[in-house]
């Protein structure tokens, strides 16, 4: 897989097994740039981050918002202690200070949600809806009609084949556990994806999978 790509012309990928962890500014946070689009402090940024157990992050500010996704262990801050599967979208100018006293492991991305609201939701408790396809199945996160956004949890199921499809404004795609193959290759746990408007692909599975899903807004930076 190419990594960062910040082009959104481009297909873009990242595998973060084949990344090295960056010290982040706080002792004991690590993480994976994914993504990376514009100047080093401005930049909208897609990572992975991991807190030891005990470290802290100092209270900071987002400009341009933060969606955080938590994959393993526990992650806090002054709002609530949020386990493995919790998704958070913090607006634009919030602040908090952020520490895992445990542990832990979160996708976060910075400077990409618009909203006013806060949003803290424990994807655990959410519905699975049925898809188009049999053996398809989704966790609604987040909607924005008005940028053609939809945010999901997918799951597929052993053996699932979706056919070709377009995607207008782009997509996204996080592989939170398992892998799928499409025409870009065979992507496993770990990997990040981005397609670029109007790009298509086909997927498969032989093992099932659960993923980040990001639909549309990826042609005006989202």
């Amino acid at each position: 897989m190419s990594q960062i790509n910040a082009d959104l012309n481009l297909f873009s990928a990242a595998d973060l097994g084949s990344m090295e962890w960056v010290q982040s500014p706080a002792a004991g946070v690590w993480r994976k740039r994914l993504y990376v689009d514009g100047p080093s402090e401005i930049a909208k940024v897609t990572s992975v981050v991991r807190y030891e157990a005990g470290a802290r992050f100092p209270e900071h500010g987002h400009p341009g918002g933060e969606e955080i996704l938590v994959l393993e262990g526990t992650f806090s801050d002054q709002k609530g202690h949020f386990g493995a599967g919790w998704h958070l979208l913090n607006p634009n100018d919030s602040r908090h200070e952020s520490y895992s006293e445990e542990g832990c492991r979160i996708l976060v991305k910075l400077r990409q949600y618009s909203d006013k609201d806060t949003i803290h939701q424990d994807t655990g408790q959410l519905a699975w809806k049925r898809g188009s396809t049999n053996g398809v199945s989704f966790k609604s996160l987040y909607e924005n009609a008005e940028r053609g956004i939809t945010t999901n949890i997918v799951h597929l199921e052993k053996g699932v084949s979706i056919p070709f499809q377009k995607f207008s404004g782009g997509m996204e795609i996080y592989v939170i556990d398992g892998d799928f193959e499409d025409e870009f290759g065979m992507h496993g746990g770990g990997s990040w994806l981005r397609y670029p408007p109007d790009a298509g692909n086909s997927i498969s599975t032989g093992s099932g999978c659960k993923l980040y899903v990001q639909m549309g807004g990826l042609d005006i930076g989202g």
